[in-house]
């Protein structure tokens, strides 16, 4: 017999009991949905990092000569003239900034000419397709120039509007085209920037000469003399202080800066620790 006393509560606790487990399965499944959808949102949100990993591509240099780098190489044949510098400039005709850019290089090219060439690509032309996709330069910000040398070595590239002076003084001097090429062969350059008038200068250029012996087919030694016109802007870019009385030696490491510099007398056991600590170089 059942108590009709009891009846509303036991009744009331029966509903408890069925309605807990269906609250459960119920949460389950708006679980189980939310991670479909999120599932589903990652799969069709639009992946752009293929787009930025081409634009970075396009800023790499080549590997090995494949069927793609012979046929850029073969184009920059065709553009650069013998022996001078080569700056190709990627443009799209409807951007203020490279409207503004052909200006810059139209004040440039005087300059320029004695030097160095420059090629124009209109990204906004069909004709140029197949440039693009060699130079990877389809999603390259504009405008883009880089300055190769004659033998094609990529040495520096400009994002955005860039001065006459910037342009000019990229082109690398006499002694600085020797420290790319010894770049290239991941070796180390030692450098000492001095002046005739400098007494120190015969007994610092000895030791460099005896480190350079020491660490033969790592290093590379150069001199420049401070009062070379045409290594002045290299020597700017060094930071080289011009009122300073002593030599300046800098270690242009594998990173190509200058990692080291040493002011005045400096011994040769002084200089090759340098290398060692700094590039984990030892001698043969």
């Amino acid at each position: 017999m059942i108590d009709k006393q009891l009846f509303p509560l036991n009744f009331f606790l029966l509903l408890i009991l069925i309605s807990f487990p269906l609250f459960f399965i119920s949460c389950g499944n708006k679980d189980s949905g939310a991670e479909n959808n999120a599932s589903k949102g990652s799969i069709s949100k639009p992946d752009n990092r293929r787009d930025n990993t081409e634009a970075r591509q396009g800023q790499n240099d080549d590997g090995p000569l494949s069927v793609h780098a012979a046929a850029k190489k073969k184009l920059l044949d065709q553009w650069i003239e013998s022996g001078k510098y080569l700056y190709v400039y990627f443009y799209d005709d409807d951007v203020d900034d490279c409207i503004y850019q052909d200006k810059i290089l139209d004040k440039a090219i005087p300059e320029l000419k004695p030097k160095a060439t420059l090629t124009k690509i209109n990204r906004k032309d069909p004709k140029n397709a197949e440039i693009l996709r060699l130079f990877r330069a389809k999603q390259l910000q504009v405008p883009f120039i880089v300055l190769y040398t004659p033998d094609q070595y990529p040495v520096r590239r400009f994002t955005g509007l860039t001065s006459v002076e910037t342009l000019v003084n990229a082109i690398p001097s006499p002694t600085q085209e020797k420290i790319i090429s010894t770049y290239r062969i991941r070796k180390i350059s030692v450098i000492c920037f001095y002046r005739d008038s400098m007494k120190e200068f015969p007994e610092i250029d000895q030791t460099c000469k005896k480190a350079a012996e020491t660490m033969a087919g790592v290093i590379d030694y150069y001199t420049i003399n401070q009062d070379d016109p045409a290594e002045q802007n290299f020597m700017k870019k060094m930071n080289i202080d011009k009122a300073s009385t002593s030599p300046t030696v800098i270690i242009v490491g594998l990173k190509g800066s200058g990692d080291r510099r040493f002011i005045g007398t400096v011994n040769k056991d002084q200089l090759i620790q340098a290398m060692k600590d700094e590039f984990q170089v030892l001698p043969k």
